[in-house]
């Protein structure tokens, strides 16, 4: 109740978790309401291919509180929408109506199903284009109660159309394509690690590191001049967190330096 009686001026995602269970808070400003099509541009809205308020209104998959929404691990995510998303990225393809226009220039994607299943991909790597900017409902990959995944956007149905405004495409465009791809990348290291156990906090370290200069697969995402690592920054702070132990482990700071130790129950007794 903390996060929804807060005070909030812009989107956000929290994540809260205990040993059992977790959940990704997706949360805009404190509201009592929402006009979730208001969002959307006119000409998109009126194409047939964004849910009417009456689908909305019959497709709640969790409560919504003050500007917030909430998936557990155990979130039942609404595939109906999925339905959309053929006729609504088509459509996208033609979408001519400036200013999106220069934004959606090099999207030539036709939709695929295997795109969206449990371990798809939208963008095979970072580079790829087939994201429609926000216009589009991005599948929930994890369907495991002890598994639940987060990059940075939102995936609950109704707060991925407040992401659809029109100015948010040109805040998050250069970013939007990357943000599908790691959410999609970390989601098959994981789930690959979970189908061959066991899992251990050592996997879990590495796996966190999927994308650094010390990886095998993508090495240049965030080093492509080839520096050497204690010249490659670390955008924020990588951390990897034991509920069991109460252990924080972080890296922060350039990628050459040495991780962080937190034990919490020295501040907990």
């Amino acid at each position: 109740m903390r996060i929804v009686n807060a005070q909030r001026g812009v989107s956000w995602m929290y994540v809260v978790a205990d040993p059992d269970k977790s959940c990704i808070i997706e949360a805009g400003h404190k509201t009592d309401s929402l006009d979730y099509l208001s969002y959307v541009p006119e000409d998109i809205k009126n194409s047939g291919f964004i849910p009417s308020q009456d689908f909305i209104n019959n497709h709640h998959s969790t409560p919504f509180r003050k500007g917030v929404m909430v998936r557990w691990n155990n979130y039942q995510y609404p595939m109906e929408y999925q339905n959309f998303n053929p006729p609504l990225m088509n459509f996208m393809k033609t979408y001519t109506k400036m200013p999106l226009a220069l934004l959606l220039t090099k999207y030539k994607y036709n939709y695929n199903p295997l795109d969206f299943a449990e371990k798809g991909y939208l963008n095979k790597m970072w580079t790829n284009n087939n994201c429609p900017v926000n216009y589009y409902f991005p599948p929930q990959r994890e369907n495991r109660d002890d598994f639940l995944l987060a990059s940075n956007h939102f995936l609950i149905p109704e707060m991925r159309l407040c992401a659809m405004l029109e100015w948010t495409q040109f805040v998050a465009s250069g970013n939007i394509q990357d943000i599908q791809w790691r959410y999609d990348e970390l989601n098959n290291e994981l789930l690959n690690a979970l189908e061959h156990p066991p899992v251990t906090y050592a996997t879990l370290k590495n796996i966190m590191l999927f994308c650094s200069p010390y990886s095998a697969k993508f090495p240049d995402y965030y080093n492509p001049q080839g520096l050497p690592k204690e010249k490659v920054y670390v955008h924020g702070a990588i951390s990897l967190i034991d509920l069991k132990s109460n252990v924080i482990e972080s890296l922060y700071g350039y990628f050459k330096d040495e991780w962080v130790t937190i034990h919490l129950n020295e501040y907990f007794k």
